[in-house]
């Protein structure tokens, strides 16, 4: 009885944490590469850690449903951030290359 109350407390910290602390952040941080801003280090850190805490626990967990949802909701939300910024960071590196590459030439002489 004990082992599944301590269970049932973990699922429902693990849910907690998520809702409150790791899905705000982890949207703020999508509406920022939806706007085309890109990640920091500290950003990637935080993300790959989310996702890593919700694998871990859901190996754990594996009969719960619930802690899978989460898994692939989390994971989902996780692949759309990255990939937006590897666009943003891959589009900034050929507006950069484009710039330099443009060289002005006089022909009014």
């Amino acid at each position: 009885m004990v082992t599944e109350l301590k269970r049932a407390e973990l699922v429902a910290a693990t849910h907690r944490n998520f809702e409150t602390v790791r899905l705000p952040c982890a949207l703020a941080l999508k509406e920022e590469v939806d706007a085309g801003g890109m990640l920091s280090e500290s950003d990637k850190q935080f993300l790959e850690e989310m996702l890593r805490d919700i694998e871990r626990t859901s190996l754990l967990f594996a009969s719960e449903p619930t802690l899978m949802v989460l898994h692939r909701c989390a994971a989902r939300l996780y692949d759309e951030i990255v990939s937006r910024d590897g666009q943003n960071a891959r589009g900034a590196k050929v507006e950069e290359g484009g710039r330099r590459a443009v060289t002005v030439v006089d022909t009014a002489r």
